[in-house]
């Protein structure tokens, strides 16, 4: 099973924390996704995401828990059904976003 993190940022201290997130992903095996400095897709916020798969999954959820320095993060299981993998099965770290569901609906491109 593949899985996306979905890690947001607004000011520039969290997205400095969020980068340094992003390079332990990347440490631990982890594929990781550009920033985005701007809400992209059906997403609120910046943010980056990256990719891991079931080998990593429990480290990766781990650091995430422990260090996300109350970011909001969103893990959600990556099965090539856009909207489905970011309505069912997803977990949040700290609060919770509202997501553009629509944006699946109009979907002309990938966004990331």
């Amino acid at each position: 099973m593949q899985y996306h993190v979905h890690v947001y940022y607004d000011t520039p201290s969290e997205k400095a924390w969020a980068l340094y997130l992003r390079s332990s992903i990347r440490k631990l095996g982890g594929n990781i996704g550009k920033p985005h400095d701007i809400a992209v897709g059906p997403h609120p916020k910046p943010m980056f995401t990256a990719t891991y798969d079931n080998s990593i999954k429990e480290i990766v959820e781990s650091m995430l828990t422990d260090q996300r320095n109350n970011l909001t993060i969103m893990i959600h299981e990556s099965i090539n059904d856009d909207l489905r993998d970011h309505t069912e099965g997803i977990r949040w770290l700290g609060n919770p976003l509202q997501l553009n569901l629509d944006y699946f609906n109009n979907q002309q491109d990938p966004f990331i």
